[in-house]
């Protein structure tokens, strides 16, 4: 029965069985009872052995009467010449195993130097079998596990004096992969170090190297699911309390300690447990051991190598959690099943929260200075500076991580220290970096810095002032330095705000008025900031100053459109009190980008976080604050869009083509989808297959007001790929499924409906596009596919083919670039 019945349950079922049960049962508890008499005695054969060697537990038999005459017979048996003897003997030794883990050994009748007699005789007489039988070093392996595994029934229950561990090292055959054996050496490694019987660091050096040597043979098998029980004790072992202290002084120990958690780390890509037990051993140590845990010279490099690592993304890796909850709330029969854990130990958020609990909870100087030097390593290990693809996912995944290292540790460093060692590194990535995920960190960081010491953004303030006469600097790179101003000045003293506030608002408010739109639509948001920064904390500022500024927030406000926007904080944030966990594991992100990233909820800190751990932090826990989230804003009013073109009644001529506007402005439910005027054109994209591809015509198609685009699968809108090209538009562009077999049925019910079908292909009767070229108001627009164009059976159902006319050495477009001219000379004559 399961182990969730309530006891009422168990009391209400034992209470219906007969009397005739109840017999049964004694009488099979007797003739247990016998077996284990028998056996213990050597008077059963194989098969009884190997049969009671796997009995569950010891409440269905007593203890059988010692001694137990069973053992004599093993050693006498394992040094036989005949296999069917040495067989016997494997299995009473397998059996003599259970027993004693069931009813304790007899130190009486075993002792240390027995087993070492034992060790040196095994399988002695055994060459004419291993000439013999085939596979015999499989044989060869189980009596070794056996052996191995009394080994540690022994020290586990009897004990070591100290200098016996050397003597029990010397019994040990690491050269091995065999399961049972390793995971026996790792028990007796634990519970030595757990006990004192291996204190001297020779002892644990030779352990490690020992076991590391196991360790490099599991590596190449990718570490078995099957053996997870061996993995997680191993981490035991090698991260142990007693293990790490040694380390920080024992240079072996320490790359002993390094090398296998890399291993883990590799290897925890598809298996779960590995790093919540790695990454709880460490936060555990530096709760426990704060000073020698910031000593352990392997730490900074593992926790960046540890904060990097990414877990499977596949659905069904993902899945097993989804249905343990979904066990645990509709058929357990215990209100308190946790199957997941049961089965896996802690989620895999676990270790997330566990390694941002060890980074914000650095103390030194020094330790934090030695992470962030591993941070921005100049052999760049993993692309940080030199970034290989700007567009690929798991590159950007990384840096944001590097990123969370820095932000989490950065002001613990001296401000001195800091500026000198990193500030440069600071200025690049905000001024180079593709993703800006990854720069909002850094602007956070610059911004800090900046605070502290606000003579450093004389450099900035000139750049910028020079920027507006000479347009050096790039638009975006000056709207990214504003709002790296703006956070500065918000967190600074009422006295210093006014001063750098005073220098910010002569930058902002010719930059309002720039022929630049990105840096005109940002500039002009962020003077109503400023306007609300000004009016919040009663700020002194030039009187001539203040009224531009008043002017500015007047002038918008009158606007009929003002109404429909709020000037929030979408885009800007407070630098000190936001500098929590949530936001640093990816709240903040989520109240900027539309974006998928990691992030760890306030819940899960609380969860696995125990008081003591809490206390220890250096920034709080958080908020999720997921009011905030752009997507859930989306979600709680989907009519809601980013401004993309001047409102009918907007009086001031702002452009509307930036993007930076749309950050800190959202669309109120006054402007409806319905609003949108599209046209009856429908472009079928199910041919194409490629999400980049797809991404932009989704695109283009929005802008141009298509009315309908088909696509093979709408999955592929949550392509990473789909999205990083279409931006937002998959939210709006109206779209619908239609598989590539099911093309000439959807092409025959339009054509039915009054649609003129066209394809985009090159035939011998195709038509030029051209001016002379008119399309009907219904018009349905067909794609090929990327390489092999339209096939002949869709051909057939078309009315006519349409060619872009070309004349360059290259004769083909790329499908995006020839679905934006047909869509756009459509939209010319019917939008």
């Amino acid at each position: 029965m399961s182990a969730d019945y309530d006891e009422s349950i168990w009391l209400e079922t034992v209470l219906g069985c007969s009397d005739y049960v109840f017999a049964k049962i004694l009488e099979c508890k007797q003739d247990a009872r016998k077996f284990w008499t028998d056996a213990v005695a050597g008077d059963v054969d194989e098969d009884v052995y190997n049969a009671l060697s796997s009995f569950p537990d010891d409440n269905l038999v007593s203890a059988p009467s010692k001694p137990w005459s069973i053992w004599e017979q093993i050693q006498t048996g394992l040094t036989s010449k005949e296999y069917g003897t040495l067989c016997y003997a494997l299995a009473q030794l397998r059996f003599f195993n259970r027993a004693n883990e069931l009813f304790g050994l007899d130190d009486q009748e075993i002792s240390l130097s027995s087993l070492a007699r034992v060790h040196e005789n095994l399988l002695v007489n055994s060459g004419d079998c291993a000439k013999q039988v085939s596979n015999f070093y499989k044989f060869k392996e189980n009596v070794s596990a056996e052996f191995h595994t009394l080994l540690a029934i022994y020290v586990d229950q009897v004990g070591l004096r100290k200098d016996e561990f050397t003597q029990v090292l010397s019994m040990l055959t690491f050269e091995t992969s065999h399961y049972s054996t390793l995971l026996a050496i790792a028990r007796i490694f634990k519970i030595s170090f757990e006990r004192g019987y291996a204190d001297d660091d020779e002892h644990k050096v030779a352990a490690l190297i020992g076991l590391s040597e196991a360790v490099a043979e599991m590596d190449a098998d990718r570490f078995k699911l099957s053996e997870k029980p061996l993995h997680v004790l191993l981490i035991e072992v090698f991260l142990h309390e007693t293990v790490l202290k040694s380390a920080v002084s024992n240079e072996i120990l320490n790359d002993c300690v390094l090398a296998f958690a890399e291993v883990i780390v590799f290897n925890a890509y598809g298996r779960r447990g590995l790093m919540t037990t790695l990454t709880k051993a460490l936060l555990d140590f530096q709760l426990n051991h704060q000073e020698e845990f910031e000593k352990l010279a392997f730490v900074p490099t593992l926790l960046v190598k540890a904060m990097v690592h990414r877990e499977l993304q596949s659905s069904a890796y993902r899945i097993e959690k989804i249905v343990g909850d979904l066990y645990d709330q509709r058929f357990a029969i215990s209100g308190t099943s946790q199957i997941y854990s049961e089965v896996y130990g802690a989620d895999e958020v676990a270790y997330k929260v566990w390694l941002l609990a060890i980074l914000n909870s650095v103390k030194s100087a020094g330790f934090a200075k030695a992470i962030l030097d591993v941070v921005f390593d100049e052999s760049d290990p993993y692309h940080f500076f030199n970034v290989l693809k700007p567009s690929d996912g798991a590159e950007e995944h990384t840096r944001i991580q590097m990123a969370k290292i820095m932000i989490s540790v950065l002001d613990k460093v001296d401000i001195e220290s800091s500026v000198k060692h990193y500030f440069h590194h600071l200025i690049r990535f905000v001024e180079n970096d593709p993703s800006p995920l990854v720069r909002v960190y850094f602007e956070w960081a610059l911004a800090h810095q900046l605070m502290q010491k606000p003579e450093l953004s004389d450099s900035i303030f000139y750049r910028l002032t020079a920027s507006l006469a000479t347009h050096e600097m790039k638009p975006i790179l000056v709207t990214l330095y504003e709002r790296v101003l703006f956070l500065m000045v918000q967190a600074m003293d009422s006295a210093t705000e006014e001063k750098y506030l005073t220098k910010l608002i002569t930058i902002i408010v010719p930059a309002a008025s720039t022929n630049k739109a990105v840096t005109r639509h940002f500039s002009m948001s962020l003077a109503i900031s400023i306007h609300d920064e000004i009016r919040k904390k009663k700020l002194h500022i030039d009187e001539n100053l203040s009224s531009v500024i008043d002017n500015m927030y007047r002038s918008a406000l009158a606007t009929d459109a003002f109404g429909q926007f709020r000037s929030g904080d979408a885009c800007l944030w407070n630098i000190v009190d936001d500098l929590d966990l949530v936001n640093i594991s990816g709240g903040l992100l989520l109240r900027l980008y539309d974006r998928d990233v990691d992030f760890v909820e306030k819940s899960d800190f609380e969860k696995y976080l125990s008081k003591a751990q809490t206390d220890s932090l250096n920034h709080p826990i958080g908020n999720n604050r997921s009011d905030l989230w752009v997507r859930k804003i989306k979600e709680l009013a989907k009519t809601k869009l980013g401004l993309q073109e001047s409102g009918d009644g907007i009086a001031a001529s702002l452009q509307t083509k930036s993007g930076a506007w749309s950050t800190v402005m959202d669309v109120d439910a006054k402007t409806q989808l319905s609003d949108v005027k599209r046209s009856d054109l429908i472009v079928v994209a199910s041919l194409v297959d490629k999400p980049p591809n797809l991404g932009g015509i989704c695109r283009l198609c929005d802008v141009l007001g298509a009315g309908l685009l088909t696509l093979h699968d709408l999955a592929i809108k949550e392509h990473p790929q789909f999205k990083n090209v279409a931006v937002t538009a998959d939210h709006w562009m109206p779209m619908a499924e239609v598989k590539p077999d099911g093309i000439v049925r959807f092409l025959r019910e339009k054509k039915a409906q009054g649609y003129t079908l066209i394809g985009l292909e090159q035939t011998d009767k195709s038509v030029v596009l051209d001016s002379e070229l008119k399309f009907p108001a219904k018009s349905l627009i067909l794609l090929g596919r990327e390489k092999e164009g339209i096939p002949g059976e869709l051909l057939a159902e078309l009315d006519l083919c349409v060619e872009i006319k070309q004349v360059g050495v290259v004769r083909s477009m790329n499908i995006q670039t020839a679905t934006a001219v047909i869509v756009h000379a459509y939209s010319s004559q019917n939008c």
